[in-house]
């Protein structure tokens, strides 16, 4: 059994079917034969936590997101979008070229460099990374910003993403 995550257009979850190989995958899979599929839904958890960073007081978030194409990623980026619409705030995102701690702690450097209005009051990190980096290089730069994350450190290790002080 495969087990993927496959960006749009792929034709890898087709050509391992075609194969005889099980493959355990996103939606995108529904109604092929020999596929298994799980769907999550990406929208109602980037609303949700974005809604508890307004709660929270925070009016400049920034996503920090892998560049993929991805369902999940698309998901993820067209509810953000939506919710930024709906609340008037601009969309700002920074998007993490390769996986790993690294990139993703250079990307949330990244969003924390603006200065002035810009500079973000809080983090949506949607990138697979350790939360305990991401929140030193946070308090590193000085920033009050608020943060939370969308990761399976959280699940793993039954600890919240979001630090209880800003």
């Amino acid at each position: 059994m495969v087990v993927a995550d496959p960006v749009a257009d792929d034709p890898v979850v087709e050509s391992l079917l075609a194969a005889g190989i099980p493959v355990f995958t996103d939606r995108s899979a529904e109604g092929l034969p020999g596929a298994y599929w799980v769907d999550v839904d990406a929208g109602g958890a980037v609303r949700e936590a974005l809604d508890h960073l307004l709660e929270q007081g925070a009016r400049r978030p920034v996503l920090v997101v892998p560049d993929s194409d991805t369902r999940f990623h698309a998901g993820v980026f067209a509810a953000h979008r939506e919710w930024c619409a709906a609340h008037g705030l601009p969309e700002r995102a920074v998007r993490v070229a390769e996986a790993g701690n690294g990139p993703v702690v250079r990307a949330v450097e990244t969003a924390l460099t603006a200065d002035g209005p810009e500079r973000p009051d809080a983090l949506l990190v949607v990138a697979e990374a350790s939360p305990p980096s991401s929140w030193r290089r946070r308090a590193a730069s000085g920033t009050r910003s608020r943060t939370t994350c969308s990761s399976s450190w959280s699940a793993r290790t039954r600890r919240p993403c979001t630090p209880s002080r800003p």
